[in-house]
This record gives structure tokens, C-alpha cells and sequence, in this order.
């Protein structure tokens, strides 16, 4: 079964006027987005040097004729000690050529001269989520027939998710409804990706700090230095965000994980966690919000762990706050139990 490609007008349009006026295109997305395939799609039919930065034999090329455009993918993997500086050189010495960075993390800060100065473009995840023109395109050139309200119902359920709209299709080509079944059975390959691709490239320690942090919607480095007890959590985080753009930025101190891998992470929670692990992964967080008079939060990082003594403790700080400024509607769930 041949796989269609199918490019979002506007990223296809926006990508040759960066070719025209640019120098680089870089691709900051999570794994799933089809950097790869879409780079290659929009660079068909030129003369492309093509290179994998995650190979042993990595190195930078010559400037031989052969090729105009250098396309090199997995760029996290980019030994910057190594080869930032001659690649620097070809693009300022090479002004007839282009270059184009596929990545799962941002754009290293050496690159930025090149942003600032209007010679590199950053395609981000939200410049490849497909829109709703965009699922409906992908499902005509496999000759499913869908209406409206159900490619509605597509993108809601996969927000548009590239990888997850392909595995969606893939299903209803087999003459499978689309239902809550089918949904979570796509989920759960997702899952199994994510697993293979990024999470067990990881080592032990940054995975267990992952799963300690996926049960909270944003966290800073103080909650995740009290949630796993580890003081370097900050170093460790760089790291995480350098390889993958699964970890987003709310503030230059908070973060948050970008929703499927937060749900594919709370997944890998609940079958390598036991409940008591879990439920102490709760109380610290209980224990940070509690000590920042986060009493909302606290309770129900508290009620997640079961800790119903705690919640009762809380219910009476928080009443002798300020008796008469209401401070009781955010709480009401918990006074009313």
C-alpha cells in the first residue's frame, strides 16, 4: 500500500520563499511530524546532499557541484565541537547554496546569528500539525470518503497530529470504524513508537524523572527537584530539551510537556509505577504546592494520593485565611466531601 504525502499549502508556499530569500530552513518538531518526508517532498527533484548527523562516518561535505541544497536530518545528534564551525564556514563562504536542518530539539543558540540577520526560518510543530483542509486532502488521495462533521471529529481527536491522522487512515483503509476502539488501539501504536524512538534512548535517570513529572500539567525546576529529589534536575532538563522538543516552554522557568508524549508518559507511569510509588510522587507535589500556599493544587496532587488527612488539614488552613473573603469557591469540591 503506497503512503501518500500530502503538504499544507501555506508550509509549501512559506518554504519556497525562505529558499528564494533565505539561506537555512530548520525543522524543530517531536518525532511524528514527518520532518523528514515533508523535507524531501519540498526539495524533490533538486540536488540535494542528504546526511544523517546521528551516523559514525558524519561529516561535513565539500563543495563539489554535486549538490545545492544540504539536508541533514537527525541534527540533535550534531557534535557542535566537532563540526560547528566548518559548517558556519560553508554557509558564509557558500552563498549559492541552501541548507536544511531537520531536529527533534530547538535550534542551537549558534544558529541564531543566522535567525537574527534573516538567513534562517525555524519551522516549528505548530507550522506541521495539519489543518482540517489539509486531513480532508489526505483522506481523498486514498479515496476515503468522510463528511465534514467526521474530519471534525479527526482532528479533534488527533489534534491534527501528523503521525496520528496517518494511522487513522491506515485504519479506516482497512475497513475499520472509526470508534473510541480504534482510537485507542492508534494510541496505543503511538505509544510503542514514542517507546522505540525517543523514551528508551534515554537513560534510566532521565526517564524517571519524565514519569515523576508527567502527573503534573507545568512544573518549574523546584517542583521537579522536590518531586524526584534531585538538586541537578535543571542540568537534566537542558539535556531533555536539547534532544526533543516534547518538553515546551510556558516562561523561561516553567514547562510543560507537549500533550501526546504527556499522556504516553502517564502511560509508562502506570505500568512501571506501584501505587505506592505513585501515590508518594503525589504527596511531594502535595508537599511543594502546600509550602507555596497552593492549597488548590496541593489538595489535588493530596486527593490523587489518597491522602484525605492532608486535605482536611488543608480545608482548615484555608478557611482561617480570611473568613470573610471568600476563599472557599476553589476548595468547594473538597468542603463538600
Amino acid at each position: 500500500m503506497n503512503r501518500h504525502i500530502i503538504l499544507k499549502s501555506d508550509l509549501e508556499e512559506t518554504f519556497r520563499n525562505e529558499m528564494n530569500t533565505g539561506r537555512i530552513v530548520f525543522f524543530s518538531a517531536p518525532c511524528g511530524f514527518g520532518k523528514t518526508t515533508t523535507a524531501e517532498a519540498l526539495v524533490e527533484g533538486k540536488k540535494v546532499k542528504k546526511l544523517s548527523a546521528e551516523t559514525a562516518d558524519f561529516k561535513i561535505p565539500e563543495v563539489d557541484g554535486t549538490w545545492d541544497i544540504l539536508l541533514i536530518d537527525q541534527f540533535q545528534y550534531f557534535i557542535e565541537d566537532e563540526f560547528k564551525d566548518s559548517l558556519c564556514s560553508l554557509i558564509r563562504e557558500n552563498p549559492q547554496l541552501r541548507f536544511l536542518f531537520l531536529s527533534r530539539g530547538a535550534a542551537p543558540g549558534w544558529l541564531a546569528p543566522f535567525q537574527f540577520t534573516g538567513l534562517m526560518k525555524i519551522f516549528q510543530a505548530q507550522d506541521l500539525f495539519f489543518d482540517w483542509e489539509t486531513v480532508k486532502r489526505l483522506m481523498d488521495k486514498y479515496k476515503i470518503t468522510r463528511t465534514p462533521a467526521e474530519i471534525t471529529t479527526i482532528m479533534t481527536e488527533t489534534l491534527g497530529y501528523p503521525l496520528a491522522v496517518q494511522l487513522v487512515a491506515m485504519h479506516l483503509l482497512q475497513g475499520k470504524v472509526y470508534d473510541a476502539r480504534t482510537s485507542d488501539m492508534i494510541r496505543r501504536e503511538i505509544y510503542i513508537y514514542f517507546e522505540d524512538a525517543i523514551y528508551k534512548r534515554f537513560d534510566i535517570s532521565k526517564r524517571m524523572l519524565l514519569i515523576q513529572l508527567a502527573p503534573f500539567d507545568g512544573f518549574d525546576t523546584n517542583l521537579a527537584k522536590m518531586v524526584s529529589g534531585d538538586n541537578c534536575v535543571g542540568e537534566i532538563l537542558g539535556e531533555i530539551q536539547k534532544n526533543t522538543t516534547m518538553l515546551l516552554y510556558d516562561s523561561i522557568e516553567e514547562f510543560r510537556f507537549w500533550p501526546f508524549f504527556r499522556d504516553f508518559l502517564l502511560w509508562e507511569l502506570e505500568k512501571e509505577f506501584t501505587e505506592t510509588q505513585k501515590q508518594a510522587i503525589y504527596n511531594r507535589g502535595g508537599l511543594y504546592y502546600e509550602l507555596n500556599n497552593d492549597y488548590g493544587r496541593a489538595m489535588e496532587c493530596y486527593a490523587s494520593s489518597g491522602d484525605y488527612h492532608k486535605i482536611s488539614e488543608l480545608l482548615i488552613k484555608n478557611a482561617e485565611k480570611d473568613p470573610g473573603s471568600g476563599y472557599y469557591w476553589e476548595m468547594e469540591k473538597y468542603y463538600n466531601r
